[in-house]
This record gives structure tokens, C-alpha cells and sequence, in this order.
């Protein structure tokens, strides 16, 4: 659960803010505190009346209104009494419990976040200041109510092997599985795992799961920084419209982590070339096969095909590792794939159009065979 507390000048901007969401509805008022009504009773004008009677003890603060912010992680789902226990014990905390104030649940991201907002003048006439103490006080409490209640421990790693079970490895799907754990479940498998030497290596290794890490540059920094963020792919291999930075993915996999697996990879790839190249003469041996027979005969070794453009790439998730035909060898390249699989297409086309052409032979010469 993170937190963000602020200061603001105008309550009745504060409070229409939210109340607009309201009407659209995607918030909902889910609590009041220290005022004469439960929250679904309170109108503006009350929520207004509590909050500003306080606002006038101290002339000296020039942002009046506080207003936080409880954010929880897309993996916590508390209902609304739970949230209210929550709001309850965060203000009783921060020493903040005896504010009027009001809680507003938004509901239009893809994670809960409650606002909370009140005086930040006490009844005495003292103020909140929200200074790094008072930030620090805030993170150490949100830690302490996520470990009493079994919330999503922000800014604590999650044992990879209880990760793991908790997020399963699929394809990625935007708006179907949650973007951030599906894809990161995708690179805890890949990244470490699988034995590439090349950014479009890997891509053929992620492309399977529907993942794609793109190259960018940043020309606002100098020599047009390089780096490296991660898009899911529609089912037509589209890259989609949204994207996450390496940094804020669990394998930090930035291009300069990337290049060092480049290097690292490429002394270990020999005995494993071996199983590759052996399962390709298998499935062009005797008869010439179609392009589809080919990529099934190597599915059936584990051996997925990628064609891209004018190169090819083998996956092997047998020994979890990705060659380019190039590097394999000419014989194993698009260019000579495709055309060992062009006879029997050709042969097959040809076959067909005499099939077709037999019929109007005969209608045109009846009693000629």
C-alpha cells in the first residue's frame, strides 16, 4: 500500500473533484469520520461545514486542505468494510483520528485507491506538516497494516519460488490478464533461462508468450540515450499500445543487463547447436516437405519456428535456447528453407490446377479421354 499525502489551497476544489467522479460513477463516498452523519447521508454543503470550521484556527497555513492518497497493488482486492478498517487504522496511526474528514473509494484505474481528505489544522489550532518525518511515519505504517492484513507487501521482493506459484506463466493478453505479472512471470522465465545472443533472439523467445522488448532511444539526454521496454503483443504479433520500462519489472532486464547476456551466452551455445541442426535434417529428409509439415515436425521436437522477415529462428524449449538460421549455417537459413520447401508446394499447386482443368477438357471434347 503506498502512500501520498499533500497539501491544497482550495477545499471546495478538493471536494468537487471527487464529487464529479462520484456522478460519473466510478468513486463512491465510503466513510466519514468525527461528523454528525454516516457518509451516504452527507451532502456537500456538510462535508464542506465539518472540514472548514477548522480551516480558520491558523491564518498562517497558506494549504489548508489535507489530502492523501492510499494506493493498494493490483493483487489486493479488499471490500469496503475492509477498507473502512483500513482508513479507520491508518488515521487512528498518523494521530489524525480525531479530524473531521472523508474517504472517497475511486474505482477508475486498474488498481484501488482510496483519497482521504480533512484539515490540516488541529482543533488547537496546530498544523499538519507534511514533512519527511511525517512521510517516513506514513510509509512505516503502511507497512505495518499490510503484514496485519494480509495485503501486498510494497517494496519487499516476494520469494521467487512463492512469486511463481502465485503468478503462472501464460501468454500475455492486454485488458485479459493482469499486464505487470503476466509479464513478468513471462521474463522470470525467459530472461534468466533461455540462452540468446541477440535482442531479435530473444523476441523469438518471447514472442511466444506474446512479449516483445523494443529498443528505444531518449534524444533529450545525451549521445541519444539507448534502452529497453517491454510491450505485449496482440494475436496478430502486433505490438500493443501499452508498454512497461525494464525498471520496473522484476528481472530489471535494462539493455545493459541484456548486452551482458548477450556476451555471456555465446560460449555455451555449442553442444546445444548440435540438437537443433539434427532435428532440421530429420524433417528434410526424403520428401520435400511444405512449409507448415516442417514447422509441425519440429513442434513435435520442441523446436518452435520463427519466421521473420527475411530471417528464420529456431526455439528450442527442449535446451532453452534461440538460433538464427544465419548462425546455424546457410543451409539452414529462410532463404534455403524456403526453397527446399518449394517443390513439393510447386508439385502440389501443379497436381491441382491439372485436376481442375480436366473436367473442361472433357466438356469441350466429349468422347476424348
Amino acid at each position: 500500500m503506498h502512500t501520498k499525502i499533500r497539501g491544497s489551497k482550495n477545499l471546495m476544489e478538493v471536494l468537487w473533484y471527487h464529487e464529479r467522479k462520484v456522478k460519473k460513477g466510478v468513486a463512491e463516498c465510503i466513510y466519514a469520520g468525527n461528523m454528525i452523519k454516516d457518509a451516504e447521508d452527507l451532502s456537500l454543503n456538510d462535508k464542506k461545514y465539518h472540514i472548514e470550521r477548522l480551516l480558520s484556527l491558523n491564518d498562517r497555513v497558506e494549504k489548508k486542505t489535507l489530502h492523501v492518497v492510499l494506493s493498494f497493488h493490483e493483487d489486493d482486492h479488499p471490500d469496503k468494510e475492509k477498507l473502512k478498517q483500513l482508513i479507520q487504522e491508518y488515521m487512528e496511526g498518523m494521530g489524525w483520528d480525531k479530524q473531521p474528514y472523508v474517504a472517497y473509494l475511486h474505482q477508475d484505474t486498474s488498481h484501488l485507491h482510496v483519497h482521504i481528505v480533512t484539515s490540516r489544522i488541529f482543533w488547537d489550532g496546530r498544523r499538519i506538516d507534511p514533512s519527511r518525518r511525517v512521510t517516513l511515519k506514513s510509509f512505516e505504517l503502511s507497512r505495518q497494516l499490510e503484514d496485519r492484513h494480509g495485503l501486498f507487501l510494497a517494496g519487499r521482493r516476494m520469494p521467487d519460488l512463492e512469486w511463481a506459484q502465485q503468478h503462472p506463466l501464460q501468454p500475455v493478453q492486454l485488458g485479459v490478464t493482469p499486464l505487470r505479472p503476466a509479464m513478468n512471470a513471462v521474463l522470470d522465465h525467459v530472461i534468466p533461462n533461455y540462452n540468446y545472443t541477440s535482442l531479435d533472439e530473444l523476441n523469438a523467445a518471447l514472442g511466444l508468450y506474446n512479449v516483445k522488448a523494443i529498443l528505444v532511444h531518449d534524444e533529450r539526454r545525451p549521445r541519444h540515450h539507448q534502452g529497453v521496454v517491454y510491450a505485449p503483443l496482440d494475436k496478430n504479433g502486433t505490438k500493443e499500445h501499452a508498454y512497461l520500462t525494464a525498471r520496473v519489472l522484476r528481472q530489471k532486464a535494462t539493455l545493459k543487463v541484456l548486452e551482458a547476456r548477450f556476451e555471456a551466452n555465446k560460449p555455451l551455445r555449442e553442444t546445444i547447436r548440435a540438437r537443433v541442426t539434427t532435428s532440421i535434417d530429420w524433417a528434410m529428409a526424403g520428401k520435400a516437405p511444405s512449409v507448415e509439415s516442417f514447422k509441425t515436425f519440429l513442434e513435435k521436437q520442441r523446436i518452435h519456428v520463427v519466421l521473420s522477415g527475411p530471417q528464420i529462428y529456431y526455439v528450442d524449449r527442449q535446451s532453452l535456447a534461440v538460433f538464427s538460421g544465419s548462425e546455424l549455417g546457410e543451409r539452414y537459413g529462410a532463404t534455403s528453407i524456403m526453397q527446399r520447401c518449394g517443390p513439393e508446394n510447386t508439385r502440389q499447386q501443379r497436381l491441382s490446377e491439372e485436376l481442375n482443368e480436366k473436367p473442361r477438357l472433357r466438356h469441350r471434347l466429349p468422347g476424348v479421354l
